[in-house]
């Protein structure tokens, strides 16, 4: 069960106690919309200018996605799954992008028909699937973080998965000039929960790189999209996150070099909401097993 929880966390034990008597007798999930809209107020404070699209697949409770869309928040998805969770919130289309790049034609399609117009693509074949699926559909080619590997201080690094290595741009480029596709810009993904600022750095640069090409090329590419990866901060197996004011700050001078007519997004997903929620089980028993004190 998810609960809507108003009160900042933590919550206060009387907030507890409410909550825990109107609960099933499962675990209990509360979130904190307060908690989630400081998180944006804090990365916009960090990135000033960048639209922020939050990722839905991080949390898709209606309440949350409620009050995200009431501050201004667009949406990300990753697939098609994800759009009942958006049903009953009101949002434009333009608000929405899918910034998976590798989809089976029916998510593409499916997506298309609920209004998402831009698409993230990293290979010639997906240019063409996606032209296929979504006639009309805007593109951002996803682009590789140089410096990504197995050791990437990221609990999921992408360096080998998704990206597009800065020799294939220009293929890509004239693969979507053949389908009719527009490429709107560019995207990147440092890896899931990445604890490193100059990742962002790297990423900007790689993406500042392609740009310069997919321009030549005759595409409007004035999209930045700098991905999601933004960390909750807690402590991981990666190591202390920083704070998205330490990142922003870090980024800042990199920002500052693209031209002025660049738009620039961001897709948070764990960020805003990791911090902003608490579980709460219930101790079934407590015993002594092996000479400790064990609760269950």
């Amino acid at each position: 069960m998810l609960a809507p929880c108003s009160a900042p966390l933590w919550p206060r034990p009387e907030v507890l106690a409410r909550e825990l008597e109107s609960a099933g007798p499962g675990p209990l999930i509360l979130m904190s919309r307060g908690g989630a809209l400081r998180a944006l107020a804090r990365l916009r404070d960090a990135l000033p200018g960048v639209s922020v699209h939050y990722a839905v697949k991080a949390c898709s409770e209606e309440f949350l996605l409620a009050a995200l869309a009431e501050a201004g928040c667009g949406f990300e998805l990753a697939s098609a799954g994800e759009l009942p969770a958006l049903a009953r919130i009101p949002v434009l289309p333009e608000r929405l992008l899918c910034g998976n790049p590798v989809r089976a034609l029916a998510q593409t399609a499916a997506l298309h028909a609920a209004g998402v117009r831009l698409f993230a693509v990293d290979s010639v074949e997906e240019v063409a699937r996606t032209a296929q699926a979504a006639p009309g559909a805007r593109v951002l080619l996803r682009v590789a973080v140089p410096g990504s590997t197995p050791n990437t201080r990221a609990w999921w690094p992408m360096g080998d998965t998704f990206g597009a290595q800065q020799d294939d741009v220009p293929a890509i480029a004239t693969a979507a000039q053949a389908q009719g596709v527009e490429v709107a810009g560019v995207c990147f993904h440092v890896g899931s929960h990445c604890v490193d600022p100059q990742a962002w750095v790297r990423g900007v640069a790689a993406a500042a790189e392609a740009i310069a090409v997919l321009q030549a090329a005759g595409h409007p590419a004035r999209v930045l999209s700098l991905g999601g990866g933004f960390p909750a901060e807690i402590e991981s197996r990666c190591g202390p996150a920083s704070s998205i004011e330490a990142i922003g700050a870090t980024l800042a001078p990199a920002l500052a070099t693209l031209p002025r007519e660049v738009e620039l997004l961001a897709e948070p997903g764990r960020y805003l909401v990791a911090s902003a929620g608490l579980l709460l089980t219930r101790v079934t028993a407590v015993r002594t097993h092996r000479s400790q004190r064990w609760l269950q």
